[in-house]
């Protein structure tokens, strides 16, 4: 009937919108839920802190900040490429191959390391050392006889029994 009068229907019935987005943007709480649990434990942060007060700092370091910097956090916090996507955007591919370096690096350093240790746990041969009681005739001293010291134990004990 309204429609023959002319009249326009106010009341439009549709799905709810605000459904229909968080439909859409699962996907990116998604990837802001997986960085937030690699990096928040490690801040000494919750996680709820971490997505209103470092997150905004973490995306501006990504997207504006040092590419060394950025990659060198991919690989200490273990991030995938999605999540680097999501904080990188367009730069996320110069990103992820500077992690790769760092990587390559880090493998790199690994390995000399474990030469290191490997040559320190190997026995070192040492020079055969005299077996035997060192005197002071080393450094030029005289030693006392036997004897000698016997008495001399004699007569310091005779002195401090008076």
């Amino acid at each position: 009937m309204a429609r023959k009068s002319g009249e326009v229907l106010k009341n439009r019935y549709a799905y709810p919108s605000k459904i229909t987005m968080m439909a859409k943007l699962r996907e990116v709480r998604g990837l802001r839920d997986s960085v937030a649990a690699k990096v928040a434990p490690r801040l000494g942060v919750s996680m709820a802190t971490f997505k209103a007060d470092v997150l905004p700092y973490l995306l501006i370091m990504f997207r504006q900040g040092d590419v060394e910097r950025a990659a060198r956090m991919v690989v200490s916090y273990d991030l995938t490429e999605d999540e680097v996507q999501y904080l990188a955007g367009a730069r996320a591919r110069e990103i992820m191959r500077a992690a790769e370096k760092v990587r390559q690096e880090l493998r790199r350093g690994a390995r000399a390391e474990a030469t290191v240790k490997k040559k320190a746990e190997q026995p070192q041969e040492r020079p055969a050392e005299k077996k035997g009681q060192l005197t002071l005739d080393l450094f030029g001293v005289p030693s006392q006889g036997a004897s000698e010291a016997k008495k001399e134990g004699r007569r310091r004990s005779s002195r401090s029994s008076r």
